[in-house]
């Protein structure tokens, strides 16, 4: 996964395309964290 460092083109359009779209990206990174950071 690569994240943009730029607003516009990464989670500006994540979350102005639809309220589920951001949703599931935030779903997405939240669990992303969690087994990346898991012992």
């Amino acid at each position: 996964m690569r994240l943009s460092v730029c607003p516009e083109n990464s989670f500006e359009f994540n979350f102005t395309v639809t309220p589920a779209k951001a949703e599931a990206t935030l779903n997405a990174l939240k669990n992303w964290e969690k087994y990346h950071n898991a012992p």
